[in-house]
């Protein structure tokens, strides 16, 4: 879902803003807007009696999603300049700069011993349960958690699935497959 920031900066550039001034002006829905009396024009917390005083230019439009057909299962969220320029640079610095991963040991002997008891009481009529299987579990609900991880690059938008879909890499004898 889209909604417009409640203090968004004005077109001719970016305002500067102590976070208290931030944090006041999103409460009290006064825009942020041209220069106040902190640190190299920062507006501070003081300044904000003068703004909300002083008469606004017209609200900012709200950024919209994409239509999208009744029944989607995703949400396409308009791009701003600076995620466009954030994306082409890691993107670059991804193709570009070396890289390096971290493995991690973790201690599962509580995972495992759940796991055993689950599928003790499924032995006669029930599936076994995989580690993998909570991974997976884990990795959906992280997702629900947090959308903004459910989500595809596609270079006008962001796309932001409602639905979560984990695909698990199989082998099989003609080769790998991804079902879902």
């Amino acid at each position: 879902p889209v909604a417009a920031a409640a203090t968004p900066p004005p077109t001719g550039g970016r305002v500067y803003a102590s976070p208290m001034a931030k944090k006041l002006a999103e409460q009290r829905q006064i825009r942020l807007e041209g220069k106040g009396t902190g640190l190299y024009g920062s507006i501070t917390s003081s300044d904000l009696d003068k703004l909300a005083a002083a008469p606004s230019a017209a609200p900012a439009p709200k950024q919209k999603a994409t239509p999208v057909p009744s029944g989607a299962a995703f949400i396409d969220i308009p791009l701003t300049n600076m995620r466009s320029v954030i994306a082409k640079r890691l993107l670059e610095s991804k193709t570009t700069v070396p890289h390096y991963y971290v493995t991690v040991d973790c201690n599962i002997d509580k995972l495992l011993a759940l796991r055993q008891k689950i599928n003790k009481k499924n032995e006669k009529n029930g599936p076994k349960v995989s580690v993998n299987d909570f991974i997976v579990k884990a990795t959906a609900l992280a997702c629900i958690a947090h959308p903004e991880v459910n989500s595809a690059w596609m270079d006008t938008a962001i796309r932001q699935y409602n639905d979560v879909d984990v695909s698990i890499a199989v082998s099989t004898p003609t080769g790998l497959i991804t079902p879902i």
